[in-house]
This record gives C-alpha cells, sequence and structure tokens, in this order.
C-alpha cells in the first residue's frame, strides 16, 4: 500500500500534467488565460482561468466563423486536459491505451 505523501504527490504530478495540458493548448491557440493553479478549490483539484469571453461572443445569435472557431478553440483546450494527463508516467489509463 502506498504511503499517503505518496498518493498525494501523484495525485498533485496527475493534476499539474492535467492543468498544463489545458495551458499549453491555449496559449498554442492563442487563448488568454489569467493563471494556472494546482492548488484544490472546492471540488476541483487545479483549474486555468480564463479571461471573460468577448462582448462579440454570442454563439446562440451570431453563426459567423469567428464565433464557431473561438469556441471549437476552447474545446479543443478542454479535451487537452485530459490528453496530457493520459501522458503520466507510470499512470495507466484508458485514455493513455486509446492514445496508442
Amino acid at each position: 500500500m502506498n504511503r499517503p505523501s505518496t498518493r498525494i504527490t501523484k495525485r498533485l504530478r496527475t493534476t499539474a500534467y492535467h492543468e498544463a495540458g489545458h495551458a499549453v493548448a491555449a496559449w498554442w491557440l492563442f487563448l488568454k488565460f489569467r493563471y494556472v493553479t494546482i492548488k484544490p478549490d472546492g471540488d476541483t483539484l487545479g483549474h486555468v482561468k480564463f479571461n471573460r469571453s468577448p462582448k462579440w461572443f454570442s454563439p446562440d445569435i451570431d453563426k459567423s466563423d469567428r464565433v464557431r472557431l473561438f469556441a471549437e478553440r476552447h474545446i479543443i483546450s478542454s479535451f487537452a486536459g485530459q490528453i496530457a494527463e493520459a501522458q503520466v508516467p507510470g499512470q495507466a489509463t484508458a485514455l493513455r491505451h486509446a492514445c496508442r
């Protein structure tokens, strides 16, 4: 059985990979964010704090390419956390096996 500190360290490492995945994808896709943290807050172990959506972003009204691309970039950034988490060394996940 793992010691509690080892489990906490593994969980923090996994959370760090996950949040870094979101942040790197956001940076690569030119999405602005304020900060990234692995500090537990409520029911989350970490998060990326994005800037507010621009005033022109109104997907229920506007169906332009600008709005679609903005939404797609956020969706890609959302998936990037789990994809990065699957790359944590020494951790077997269903997503890691699916990515092979």
